[in-house]
Formats: structure tokens, sequence, C-alpha cells
């Protein structure tokens, strides 16, 4: 650098530093990773504007979860369902968590992503924890959705079928003895592209 009488000083800078710098306002995303359609597994990874996300994939399989019961004092229901695939969004520690559904593993940005057909996720697609601790890792973070217990709230059940769009626990009640969800009833809401620049 040159001081105001023309002269050169150095001043030590760690390249760390520079780097980090340099980097702030770069947006930075790795694509759609390769994987196995089972899953969990890394589907994406993407860092913008500071914040860093991770997309993880687990392929449609079949699920229990405990609904909870409307009625103080109810007996909570124990269900076994067969859900779709499902991407879930989230930082590196699994916090600030988004959830979507596909019917097969996205292998391109411009892929639709549907609403999860689950109560306890909002419109935007972030998970409502209500009481449920989840764990800080990102591959263990589908089955910890599956372990907190889902409520039939108004602003989280509605939307999210095609048959049933004012309460997704109507579909519910026919999958109990399905193997597969009917993924034609999904509602798509973004694409996988919109997921990775989603605010966490």
């Amino acid at each position: 650098m040159l001081d105001d009488h023309g002269r050169v000083t150095l001043a030590l800078v760690d390249i760390a530093e520079v780097a980090r710098g340099l980097s702030a306002g770069v947006s930075l995303a790795s694509g759609i990773l390769p994987g196995d359609d089972a899953g969990p597994n890394t589907l994406f990874w993407a860092r913008s504007s500071g914040s860093t996300r991770l997309g993880v994939w687990v392929g449609p399989r079949i699920w229990r979860l405990t609904l909870r019961s409307s009625d103080p004092g109810g007996k909570d229901r124990r269900l076994r369902l067969a859900f779709p695939g499902l991407v879930f969004i989230c930082r590196p520690d699994a916090s600030g968590a988004y959830v979507f559904a596909a019917a097969k593993r996205p292998r391109n940005p411009e892929d639709v992503l549907h609403y999860c057909p689950t109560p306890n996720v909002f419109a935007s697609g972030r998970i409502c924890p209500d009481d449920h601790a989840f764990v800080r890792d990102p591959l263990k973070l589908p089955a910890e959705f599956f372990l907190s217990k889902f409520r039939l709230t108004r602003d989280t059940r509605g939307g999210k079928s095609r048959k049933y769009p004012d309460d997704i626990s109507r579909l519910w009640d026919e999958l109990g003895n399905q193997d597969t969800f009917p993924c034609e009833d999904l509602v798509p809401v973004l694409t996988v592209q919109q997921a990775c620049d989603l605010t966490l």
C-alpha cells in the first residue's frame, strides 16, 4: 500500500481471511449429486448469502408414525403409512428444516417437488418441530421427522392432497393398508433449484 507520503508499507494478511472475503458474496452449489434411490443421502449442497443448505433425499417407503389425538385426554393413533420420496432441506446442523415430496429421486434442477403429505409442515415447506427435540445430524433428519408426533392443526393439514385439499388426514385414513403412496395425489410447489435457493 502507498501511504500519504508515497512510501510503500506492508501488512500481513491471513490468506484464509482473503478467501473468505472474496467468496462472501459468491453463491456456490454442487448441482444434483449422484446417489442411490433409497437414501438417505445428500441430494445437493448450496451456499449463498452466508447460508449453507443441504438437500437430503430419502426414497419412497413405509413409515411408522404417531398422530396425536385432537381430543383432550384422547388416545394417540399409531400408523403405518406408505410415503413418496422426500427431500429435506436444512443447515449442516439439521436446523431450519424444510421437507418436500417427490415420486422419484430428482435428477435435474428443474425437477418439480411437491408439498409433503403430512401435517406439521407449513405451506412454505418448513417443518414445525412442535415439542420434538431433533438431533443435529442431517442424515438422521428423516427418521427424526417421523419420530415427532403429528398434530392435525388447521394451518398444516390443508393444501397437500388433490383428493382431500382441506385435510391430509383423510388421505391417511385410506393409506392404512397400502404399500405405495398414490403419487398422482401430490400437489406441486417448487423446483429443486428453488429449493436450493431457500433462505434458512
